[in-house]
């Protein structure tokens, strides 16, 4: 009797195979528990691999480890790039990527903020836990939904404003709504925008992150310059600097969201029309 093909196996189907998340998956690979070679940037496990993995005495997958915001925020501020990363995949199995943005990297890089401003911590932590947080989202990948993305997002900071870790993290967001999210990071000029927004298909919506006080005028002209543009339908301008409706308006903005998943859903529909 032949015995069957081998059949090889993304982490993706692994995940949906084992009924848990892709980073717990990774996880089982990175730690040696499952079998898996790399094919260019990809895992591979080979399916016959996977059963033995599931047939296993105790083979029952770990539950998620409970991760903090404070466990996250140690590593970073020290740089320890792989044991937060390891931190977030510990966590993989109950939270999405998406939410390990939301609800640890960025909550551990505003309380690393907040320790700097307090006198707790230095400046140098600060700039060390933004480079691990800009690094660990780009590890956790983009998010994506099912079926043709349709419209364009483009993201970007305001001339003066070098906070490019807020287009990143928004960029994900704006992503898991469906649509196509171009991060022009502080590469902000009215031209580079308005280029941007010429090479891409369909409509599109802009939004500016400010992160940075004193930029007011500048967000404001900016925005009036983009809207000479026939395709962007909205703009909208948001960021920790934008803290209520009236500044908001004053610098040109369509409308005011009261969270960043707020403003993604905002400028999604606004694309898509």
């Amino acid at each position: 009797m032949t015995a069957a093909p081998k059949t090889d196996l993304s982490l993706h189907e692994v995940a949906d195979r084992l009924g848990v998340h892709y980073m717990t998956a990774y996880k089982y690979v990175r730690v040696g528990d499952l079998p898996a070679r790399q094919d260019g940037r990809r895992w591979m496990v080979d399916e016959l691999d996977l059963e033995a993995f599931q047939n296993q005495d105790g083979s029952t997958p770990p539950g998620p480890a409970t991760v903090t915001v404070e466990d996250l925020r140690v590593r970073m501020e020290v740089g320890d790039e792989e044991g937060a990363w390891d931190l977030l995949v510990s966590a993989g199995a109950h939270i999405s990527p998406l939410a390990a943005q939301q609800d640890l990297i960025a909550p551990a890089l505003r309380e690393t903020g907040q320790r700097w401003a307090d006198g707790r911590g230095t400046i140098a932590q600060e700039h060390i836990a933004t480079v691990v947080a800009t690094r660990l989202i780009s590890r956790l990948g983009n998010p994506t939904r099912r079926g043709r993305r349709v419209g364009t997002v483009l993201i970007a900071c305001p001339p003066g404003d070098t906070h490019t870790l807020a287009t990143a993290f928004f960029a994900n967001l704006v992503r898991g709504e469906g649509v196509n999210a171009v991060d022009l990071g502080r590469a902000a000029s009215p031209e580079t925008i308005l280029d941007a927004a010429d090479r891409a298909d369909g409509n599109v919506a802009v939004a500016i992150a400010v992160s940075a006080s004193g930029l007011e005028a500048s967000t404001h002209a900016l925005v009036q310059e983009l809207r000479s543009h026939p395709n962007i339908t909205s703009v909208v301008v948001g960021g920790v600097a934008v803290p209520d409706e009236a500044t908001a308006l004053a610098m040109g903005s369509d409308c005011f969201c009261d969270s960043p998943e707020t403003a993604a859903a905002a400028v999604a529909h606004a694309a898509r029309v």
